[in-house]
């Protein structure tokens, strides 16, 4: 893959008449959201033929990034001190050579050595994410659309969704935590996988040796490995827990704690709300999804061939 994203080390810095930010060609202001070591801004800008656009700019706190360490052991059995900022330009390292319409676009990197932050221009999307999730009421709410679910919204966001991640596949990456939120749509309903900070690049054989992402999100195979797993059926079920909760806005799989929701996952069947009523066609599409055993789960290759879901 041949990279189109801009690569930027020079920074300049001002204020406009309200007081907003400007970095480089960029005028940073609204906030879009905010993470433990990131905040994404809203940031508008002028593109050759003057026309104002609006670009999401994902800021990084370099210092802060590096003071979180993580202690892993290497395949040569010694100990490994990592730190968040590697894993940030892991991330970039991925994210800056994708282009598919289905996959958040990274249209420039802004890093400079003598700058505290790290920023990354992406696309904006207006809707937001797929979902949100409420801790108090351990539910998903949809903060775009209120109406009930029908079948060509879902069909809409799972065509993309599988288009985007076959992307993914094909090129050896594996999203690794791909789940509601971290999904994104814009105005027209075009659909976006986003946040790429648990990726993997597969080797040859497709598999990988660790679980990544959120528990809830994870297969029962990944739960239960002794070793290996197939990383593109693990992700298949992954799809299958984001569009039942897109659905029903409640997880397949809970537990009190990681013990109980581990066993749910592993062991407990999927159960399906009788409401919101569905069709018989997306109650056979999750089914599939949601296969627990990964030889006989479908693949993104069937999905893709579904008369139903591409008619």
């Amino acid at each position: 893959m041949e990279s189109t994203c801009l690569r930027t080390s020079t920074l300049t810095k001002s204020k406009d008449k309200k007081g907003n930010t400007i970095i480089n060609q960029y005028t940073l202001f609204k906030d879009l959201g905010e993470g433990g070591f990131a905040l994404v801004k809203l940031a508008k800008c002028e593109n050759r033929s003057y026309v104002i656009i609006k670009k999401a700019v994902k800021i990084f706190k370099k210092e802060v990034l590096r003071r979180k360490r993580e202690f892993i052991n290497s395949s040569e059995g010694r100990m490994i001190v990592k730190n968040a900022l590697e894993d940030v330009y892991k991330e970039i390292d991925i994210i800056r050579n994708l282009d598919h319409p289905n996959i958040l676009k990274v249209h420039e990197i802004i890093d400079n050595d003598e700058s505290s932050k790290l920023y990354l221009v992406l696309d904006y999307c207006e809707k937001g994410a797929l979902l949100d999730w409420v801790p108090e009421t351990r539910r998903f709410k949809c903060s775009w659309d209120s109406s009930s679910i029908n079948e060509g919204l879902f069909k809409r966001i799972l065509i993309q969704l599988t288009q985007g991640l076959f992307y993914l596949h094909s090129n050896k990456i594996l999203h690794c935590d791909l789940k509601p939120q971290n999904i994104v749509l814009s105005q027209d309903y075009m659909v976006k996988i986003a946040d790429f900070g648990q990726a993997l690049r597969m080797g040859s054989n497709d598999t990988v040796n660790k679980t990544h992402g959120t528990y809830q999100f994870m297969s029962p195979e990944s739960v239960a490995a002794k070793g290996s797993f197939n990383g593109k059926s693990a992700e298949v079920w992954a799809l299958g827990v984001t569009m039942y909760s897109f659905v029903y806005k409640v997880l397949p799989f809970d537990g009190e704690n990681l013990h109980d929701l581990m066993q749910s996952i592993e062991n407990n069947p999927v159960i399906f709300p009788a409401q919101p009523p569905v069709t018989r066609d997306i109650r056979r599409i999750l089914e599939l999804l949601l296969d627990k055993n990964p030889r006989s789960r479908i693949t993104l290759e069937q999905l893709l061939q579904d008369p139903w879901l591409t008619s």
